[in-house]
């Protein structure tokens, strides 16, 4: 008997520690996330640095492309309408979820079926999440791109063409 509740304390000890970091680690770094790094030719992998879209932050596809002062409104005003639009990742609903979670790890209701329900359920909330991000950032570009000139899209395409991911770790 003896045996049984050492093996069942080292189990859950185990669980509690693998989601503590789990969480600690996946709340860190989606906290410091740049909203942008996975999109194809955004954020900071694009240029090679800084903080991705913002009303002070504008698509790296313009960079060395002149614009006229009217562009520059038009595109401040499509940034800062994004900026307060744009869907936000909801960390309540991820601290929650991930509470469940570990809250079902601790607990004498735990089944690997309850667990893989819970797990799918938060990762289709954030995957849609994701979604609606990568869709607003899109519409944004598409917004963006059909300000500038026919002279200025091609530059755009070319910047984008020439994107070369940053590898990790500079």
């Amino acid at each position: 008997m003896k045996l049984k509740q050492i093996t069942q304390f080292l189990e859950i000890s185990f669980w509690a520690v693998t989601l503590s970091l789990a969480l600690t680690f996946g709340l860190v770094n989606s906290a410091h996330a740049d909203p942008d790094q996975d999109g194809p030719g955004f954020g900071h992998r694009f240029h090679g640095g800084g903080k991705g879209y913002g009303p002070d932050h504008r698509p790296p596809f313009l960079e060395g492309i002149t614009l006229t002062d009217t562009q520059n409104a038009k595109i401040d005003e499509i940034l800062k309408s994004q900026a307060a639009a744009a869907p936000k990742d909801n960390a309540a609903s991820k601290w929650e979820s991930h509470k469940q979670l570990a809250q079902l790890a601790l607990s004498t209701d735990y089944t690997d079926d309850k667990a893989k329900a819970l797990a799918e359920t938060t990762e289709k909330q954030e995957l849609e999440n994701h979604v609606q991000r990568k869709l607003a950032r899109t519409k944004v570009d598409h917004a963006i791109f059909q300000i500038l000139t026919a002279e200025q899209q091609q530059q755009a395409k070319t910047n984008l063409a020439n994107f070369k991911p940053r590898e990790l770790g500079h």
